[in-house]
């Protein structure tokens, strides 16, 4: 079925495109891995000893699983070994064809890469960098999130936590230089175990998923790099690198107390940080050494805080088999503990004070040459103390990353049944309590109820980060949009609606690539559509990416993006609360709307909708999409809606909407078209309709006036007795 053009003095319009511009496609959403249906929840433990090993014997009666302070029964727990990991994973993505629904939740993995204490003049820097991107080049199982970092005067981020390995191999390669981050807003990224380069911004008031309050907006965590150029100048045994390990061991001897407490001082800063992240973190530490200050309570001090941390920590010594710094350093402290002692038996009487009271020190240099020019010795000691190990001596890696890895990938596996069965979209708190002494347990600490949905199936980083916007209170308002919703078909038992989102593209921030004469613009939007009851009873997720061209940019900041989802719904009261995160500007914004859907027997007239454009609709339309209709002979359209209702006087504005004739009444239908402005009728007219396409409906497009004021358009559906009318208001503005 064809539409015709109606002779009306009103004009109606078919398949015109009333607004030229084109707006950036999506760029296609990477697959995600967090799956949302609750009937049984799979949830991945690490356990480890009070010396942080891992623990190989753990029975179901030595732990209690509580869900929002409710104990659960633990129906199964068994140790997946990390060459299982993998395999069970993919058991794991296979669909269930039975009625019970699995919710894994696998243990939050984050891998810090951290680079300590590198001079960019020596060549460990070099050896680090390249051991790092080897590391990078294996294959990490889901839900394992990589983080690069610097340690120096501080903990600074060079790349926040990320599954883009192009953007890890750049923060490696390019810099050791970045700036410092609230951890606690990285904690609240992770609230739902899932490591997001979106953060919330955020102030607790106890715990959310115990009736707490989190007021937050979505932000970045990190910062962006600070590139630099590696400079490589120096040879591993060449004079320039002789002379600079000699002044460091003369540094050592004269200053290797405070240097060292330093050192312990970044370490605790560190485990301060990761601490305060959920998860199981993982610490590849590259560095040239650790020196000891000799003092074994300052150390076990250290290993209690890494521990209580949480943090597992794999030393690489940076220096590899090129520069062996250890043996040459420790070779200039004790050949310097030798020129004093062959000074004791020279006769002088030129032995000053100094003089004296260096030689005095002759075995307190004996001692240091050996405690803190071995620096991998504290390497290796504080990573065997929280469960890692050391490589060093050695530019061979890969045993090491694979045994790595398959620490990171060992996880106990707990199913349970959880006791609530209310999907509201709300943040369920998972506790796991040890009843066995000694023990550390890593899971995730919690989950959106989000009920299964063939639409919606997992969640990305970014749209979990739109979920904590939804669940913060008070909501985000960092920019404004439009969201609406559009009544179709309607039945005794369901009712067609289709939902609108419309963001200004100016609310976001748009990020310079000078290679490619580009700006990036990146966004995710949620909406949960909940009952009476608080249920959930549909979701609409998408995570959205534009590349725009340099040329383009003051057009773009002009246009809107749209997004449309189609659903059904039966009678009564409904709440859609929405929330859309610009994920490069760190900001985040919500909105709520409430409806009432009534059923509507016999004739049916959708709801009235401005029209912002018309698209062609390529491939096989989607009949179940409100938005699409058929113009001509194969020919499609999809209604791009405009939500906002205010015009200028130059605008032509068009309005969308459909008429379902009853099939049980036999006269033709017809609508009458009635336009007012400023409450004075201007235009009305009554016409016969055509007929209804194959689907039993009749898609119209028509001219509204723009007269200045505010108008108002009425449609009524007009078939023998019945009648049905709808009405929309917008304003128009003269310029």
């Amino acid at each position: 079925m064809s539409l015709r053009r109606l002779a009306l003095p009103l004009a109606f319009l078919l398949g015109t495109n009333t607004t030229p511009a084109q707006q950036p496609q999506p760029a296609p959403t990477p697959q995600a891995t967090i799956r949302t249906n609750v009937e049984e929840v799979v949830l991945d433990m690490s356990v480890h000893d009070a010396k942080g090993r891992e623990v190989k014997n753990l029975k179901p009666g030595d732990i209690e699983i509580y869900e929002d302070g409710v104990k659960q029964d633990i129906r199964s727990l068994r140790l997946v070994a990390g060459k299982q990991a993998l395999a069970e994973q993919q058991q794991q993505n296979v669909p269930s064809t039975g009625t019970v629904f699995r919710n894994p939740l696998p243990t939050t993995n984050l891998i810090c890469l951290v680079f300590h204490n590198l001079d960019p003049s020596m060549i460990a820097e070099k050896q680090a960098i390249e051991a790092a991107e080897e590391f990078l080049k294996y294959n990490l199982q889901p839900g394992t999130w990589v983080g690069v970092f610097g340690l120096d005067t501080d903990f600074s981020v060079l790349e926040p936590f990320t599954t883009d390995r192009a953007a890890l191999l750049r923060a490696a390669a390019n810099g050791f230089s970045g700036h410092s981050t609230d951890f606690n807003n990285v904690a609240d990224a992770i609230l739902n175990a899932t490591p997001n380069t979106v953060s919330t911004r955020v102030t607790f008031n106890g715990n959310p998923a115990n009736g707490g309050t989190v007021n937050a907006t979505a932000h970045i965590s990190g910062g962006n790099l600070n590139r630099q150029a590696i400079v490589d100048a120096s040879v591993a045994n060449g004079p320039g690198a002789r002379a600079v390990r000699g002044d460091q061991a003369d540094a050592r001897r004269q200053l290797g107390g405070i240097e060292s407490r330093e050192q312990f001082d970044q370490m605790n800063d560190m485990f301060d940080k990761l601490g305060t992240l959920p998860g199981r973190k993982t610490v590849l530490l590259y560095s040239p050494g650790l020196l000891n200050t000799g003092d074994p309570d300052q150390f076990k001090a250290m290993v209690d805080r890494a521990r209580k941390a949480g943090v597992t920590l794999y030393a690489i010594d940076a220096n590899g088999l090129t520069e062996n710094s250890t043996a040459l350093a420790s070779s200039a402290a004790l050949a310097h503990s030798a020129s004093l002692s062959s000074q004791q038996h020279v006769a002088t009487g030129a032995n000053n004070g100094a003089v004296t009271m260096e030689k005095a020190r002759q075995d307190d240099y004996t001692m240091e040459a050996v405690r803190m020019t071995d620096t991998q010795a504290a390497l290796r000691g504080l990573a065997e103390a929280t469960g890692g190990f050391l490589i060093g001596s050695t530019n061979d890696y890969g045993k090491s990353y694979q045994r790595i890895l398959e620490d990171v990938d060992t996880h106990y596996e707990a199913i349970y049944h959880p006791t609530s069965t209310k999907y509201d979209g709300h943040l369920r708190s998972i506790e796991v309590k040890s009843l066995r002494p000694g023990l550390s347990i890593q899971s995730r600490p919690g989950y959106f109820a989000i009920p299964p949905s063939p639409d919606t199936t997992a969640w990305n980083p970014n749209e979990m980060a739109a979920l904590t916007a939804i669940n913060s209170a008070p909501a985000p308002k960092d920019f404004s949009f439009h969201t609406a919703g559009f009544q179709f078909r309607s039945s005794p038992t369901d009712t067609q609606h289709g939902l609108a989102f419309e963001i200004p593209a100016y609310n976001f921030t748009l990020q310079p690539d000078a290679a490619a004469h580009s700006h990036h613009l990146h966004l995710s939007i949620v909406s949960l559509v909940r009952d009476s009851n608080g249920q959930i009873v549909d979701q609409f997720a998408q995570d959205a990416s534009f590349d725009v061209p340099d040329a383009q940019i003051q057009q773009i900041k002009r246009n809107v993006i749209t997004f449309t989802h189609p659903l059904s719904l039966g009678p009564g009261f409904f709440a859609v609360d929405t929330a859309i995160v610009d994920t490069i500007g760190q900001r985040a914004s919500t909105s709520k709307f409430m409806f009432n859907n009534a059923a509507q027997p016999g004739l049916n007239l959708s709801s009235l909708m401005m029209v912002q454009r018309l698209d062609p609709v390529s491939g096989k339309p989607d009949p179940s999409d409100p938005f699409v209709f058929e113009a001509g002979a194969n020919q499609w359209r999809k209604v791009v809606p405009e939500l906002r209702d205010a015009f200028a006087s130059t605008a032509k504005p068009a309005v969308y909407f459909v008429v379902y004739p009853d099939p049980s009444i036999k006269d033709k239908p017809q609508i009458e078209v009635e336009f007012r402005d400023n409450g004075q009728v201007i235009a009305k007219q009554t016409a016969p309709l055509p007929a209804p396409n194959s689907s039993g409906a009749i898609p119209m497009v028509v001219a509204a006036v723009a007269k200045p004021g505010k108008c108002e358009l009425r449609v009524t559906a007009i078939q023998g007795a019945s009648r049905t009318m709808q009405t929309l208001y917008y304003t128009v503005v003269t310029q």
